[in-house]
């Protein structure tokens, strides 16, 4: 019986060692909780069934419950080259499509022929991917990319599926 209680006890202990994380104060975090909002700010203690975040927004310390947390991120600072890659690609990514968009459009307004049309529009997506990736690039750099390590995630629970038949969904990332 001893060691059953024993057992239970360490199962216990490992169970809630699991659930909340030794966190360094004065870190900045960011609490993402499990009703989708988030919570910025600078994490000042914790306790077995709490973590208390100062939050700049309302200057306040802020308590909030481990049970209530889906993902806890530590901010590694910033890094300039990533934000340079990233504003790569976002302005890669406008830049075609703003390009190759005016460029069509003047074609049609000049009154062009279809073959021309395509021209214009690989010509305006081309030139305007370019310019837009060195334009995003450039202002990446400048303003950097904050970096951020999770460090606690909660599983998250399968949603309940319709009679209907299985759910598609999308998740795009840049």
């Amino acid at each position: 019986m001893q060691f059953r209680s024993a057992a239970l006890f360490l199962i216990a202990a490992t169970t809630a060692a699991a659930q909340a994380p030794t966190l360094a104060p004065n870190a900045p975090v960011r609490v993402d909780l499990k009703d989708r909002s988030r919570i910025d700010g600078i994490l000042t203690s914790q306790t077995a069934d709490s973590v208390f975040v100062w939050t700049t927004t309302a200057r306040a310390n802020q308590a909030i419950a481990w049970n209530s947390v889906a993902r806890v991120r530590i901010n590694l600072g910033r890094s300039y080259a990533a934000g340079a890659r990233k504003g790569l690609r976002r302005g890669a990514l406008i830049g075609s499509i703003a390009g190759g968009g005016l460029m069509l459009v003047g074609g049609v307004v000049e009154g062009e022929r279809v073959e021309n049309l395509v021209a214009y529009l690989i010509l305006g997506t081309g030139a305007g991917a370019a310019s837009g990736a060195l334009y995003g690039a450039f202002f990446g750099a400048v303003f950097g990319a904050e970096r951020w390590e999770t460090v606690y995630s909660r599983p998250a629970a399968s949603p309940a599926r319709s009679p209907g038949g299985p759910a598609v969904g999308v998740s795009l990332r840049f």
